[in-house]
């Protein structure tokens, strides 16, 4: 869904290519780290999907890292540990709001951010089935790419570092720390090999 409500198609190219059999085998993908670099070379582009997070502010995660976007019902939610889950696709996963992970930077509440009073959720879903971890964040804004290197290094714990996209400035998730704060370390190793 795009920031302005229409509904796009997003294709998994890779996907297609191996159906079709194009491409025999998944490429690795590299996982962004505070403490590690995406090893590419400066000039090569990286598809980003661009969400909204805490407080109105724009952050993005690799799209190769997403497994599914997702629409669900809050009502569906149930208590489970020391997080929320949702029964998805035969399992459970744990479902967690990205700012339950990534701590607010500010503090003081913009006061023009709307409060989200739905009943529905946005959840970006990382893994495999048997190893599911679903994000909430406030909107999906949309695909975009940009450079495959960090142009600053993150600040706070959840942040990989900080790159511009589409002219402002977006916040990169930092997809081992989210995992292993939700999920434990070695359970996130697993859905992180699988990503």
């Amino acid at each position: 869904i795009l920031g302005d409500g229409r509904v796009a198609l997003i294709l998994d190219t890779l996907g297609l290519a191996q159906r079709a059999h194009v491409v025999s085998e998944i490429r690795e993908r590299p996982t962004l780290s505070k403490r590690s670099e995406v090893a590419l070379a400066p000039h090569e582009r990286c598809a980003y999907l661009l969400f909204r997070g805490p407080d109105d502010g724009r952050m993005a995660i690799p799209l190769a890292s997403v497994t599914r976007l997702e629409i669900i019902q809050k009502s569906k939610l149930e208590p489970s540990g020391d997080h929320d889950a949702l029964q998805y696709r035969d399992d459970i996963m744990p479902v967690v709001p990205v700012e339950q992970v990534v701590l607010e930077r500010r503090s003081r509440a913009r006061s023009d951010v709307p409060v989200n009073t739905s009943n529905e959720a946005n959840v970006i879903v990382f893994g495999r089935p048997g190893a599911y971890m679903g994000l909430v964040v406030a909107d999906i804004l949309d695909i975009v790419e940009g450079p495959s290197q960090l142009q600053q290094a993150g600040t706070r714990p959840g942040v990989a570092g900080t790159l511009v996209l589409q002219s402002r400035i977006a916040e990169i998730l930092d997809l081992d720390y989210v995992l292993s704060s939700v999920l434990g370390r070695d359970q996130a190793q697993v859905l992180l090999k699988s990503a």
